[in-house]
């Protein structure tokens, strides 16, 4: 329970700065449109924001000692490594999430047929 409450106070800490200088240098079409490195809004009420304070020792629990790590190495290998990391906040009454990939599909020079061997996990952690 303190760790959901720790990274709950990193992402509304993180967010209120974000949009607030986003108001601040009136921003607000920008971030509708393309948004930016830091935050971007991917649906009415659901915005992607990269912390990283998350990804500090403090919050190792999240990374390298995460719970589900083995599993990761398990299906991955022992040499998987972090790719991303960011966080999805979603206010109640946001705008569903469309069906998306989360990243480029590969694919062998275009054959169709090509089916990728394991090579990703997602992980998301609900701070509610």
């Amino acid at each position: 329970a303190v760790q959901v409450e720790t990274c709950l106070d990193v992402v509304e800490e993180g967010f209120k700065h974000y949009m607030h200088s986003v108001k601040q240098l009136d921003l607000q079409e920008e971030l509708l449109a393309s948004g930016f490195m830091e935050i971007k809004m991917r649906s009415a009420g659901r915005y992607d924001l990269q912390l990283p304070e998350l990804s500090t020792e403090p919050f190792s629990f999240l990374l390298q000692d995460a719970p589900w790590m083995p599993l990761v190495h398990a299906a991955l290998g022992s040499d998987a490594t972090l790719t991303h990391f960011g966080c999805m906040l979603s206010f109640p009454g946001s705008a569903t999430q469309p069906w998306h990939s989360d990243g480029p599909h590969m694919n062998a020079g275009g054959d169709p047929r090509f089916v990728a061997p394991v090579h990703a996990v997602n992980v998301f952690v609900p701070l509610v």
